[in-house]
């Protein structure tokens, strides 16, 4: 036999032995990661139980030899954290850097485990044709003034290697020190790249909210004290709801107006157009005196004020109302409410 052709020949031999067994083993990663993903994803809660006991459809050879796998909560959480978030991170980050511009959000808040300040920064960017947020990092501190957040920014910007050019604008959550800071920033970005930032006010949620509930007060039509009055007159009042079931057959009530959330009472008004009908029944009854009369202002409105009786036009005011709501409150929901600037 020639030596020199024996490690050749025991490398051969190795690769024809653990080339399999390696395969099986990253079969079970890869598929362990997965299902890691899955219960990041799902929300579902990490226990030391097999992660591949909801893959109830899956015969694959591949899940065949992971599900032989028992993968604990402690390495599912290192999966999770040392896999897959710097793995999607990195992605996204690429992702944001290759965007012609992109919005940075930052807020600070008290971390009551670590007694420290903690600033959250997101980034909002195009992808394709679509608005993404994500998040990108954070930062603990001590003080929170202006001048300490904007070298957490600056911090931020050069470790990512973020592009300062690129910055169309800050989403801040208005506290005045936030409201110092950005002039900062902007003063920055006039001196190095002779633009400034985008200037929209404070906080993209509020401007929306305000604008839309200034335009509703605008119009006079004083719909905000006929939903409200709607949903008080049968609230805590089993006897009135008994009387309302009785006289219209129906189960359906008025629900509640939220008066400091004027773009989620889309569906309050939605719910009000389906009941006009009812609620004329109901008013009618007890006018009539075949129901108990309801003396108190909510039932004056509903009646006379700015309600059923009132005018012809509610249904196509509230109709209106959910029109212009349809089109904004989308901005303003979790996670889409981050795609607003």
């Amino acid at each position: 036999m020639d030596w020199k052709l024996c490690p050749k020949f025991l490398i051969f031999w190795w690769i024809q032995i653990l080339m399999p067994l390696l395969g099986s083993i990253s079969m079970v990663l890869q598929t362990n990661l997965y299902a890691a993903q899955y219960k990041a994803a799902s929300g579902q809660a990490i226990k030391p139980h097999n992660l591949l006991a909801d893959w109830h459809d899956v015969n694959t050879q591949e899940i065949k030899i992971a599900s032989q796998f028992k993968c604990g909560e402690t390495k599912s959480r290192y999966l999770i954290t040392f896999s897959l978030a710097p793995y999607f991170s990195e992605m996204m980050l690429e992702k944001g850097k290759s965007s012609d511009e992109y919005v940075l959000l930052f807020d600070e808040s008290l971390n009551n485990k670590t007694q420290m300040m903690q600033l959250d920064f997101h980034i909002r960017y195009w992808h394709g044709n679509i608005v993404k947020t994500r998040f990108l990092t954070m930062e603990f501190m001590g003080h929170a003034t202006a001048v300490d957040l904007q070298e957490k920014s600056e911090t931020v910007f050069s470790d990512l290697n973020l592009k300062t050019s690129s910055l169309v604008q800050i989403s801040i959550d208005s506290p005045a020190v936030n409201l110092k800071l950005l002039e900062h920033i902007n003063s920055d970005m006039v001196e190095n790249h002779g633009v400034g930032l985008l200037r929209v006010g404070s906080c993209g949620l509020h401007v929306v909210h305000n604008a839309f509930r200034s335009g509703c007060e605008a119009s006079k039509w004083d719909i905000e004290s006929f939903l409200a009055s709607a949903y008080t007159l049968f609230k805590d009042r089993p006897a009135r709801r008994e009387d309302f079931v009785t006289v219209t057959g129906s189960t359906i009530l008025p629900a509640k107006f939220c008066t400091h959330r004027w773009l989620e009472n889309k569906s309050v008004a939605t719910r009000a157009i389906e009941m006009i009908g009812d609620l004329k029944k109901f008013v009618k009854a007890a006018v009539d005196k075949h129901v108990t009369l309801p003396r108190n202002k909510s039932f004056d409105i509903v009646k006379t004020g700015t309600g059923v009786l009132s005018t012809p036009l509610l249904a196509c005011r509230l109709a209106f109302f959910c029109s212009v709501a349809s089109i904004l409150e989308p901005f303003l929901q979790w996670p889409v409410y981050w795609n607003l600037f």
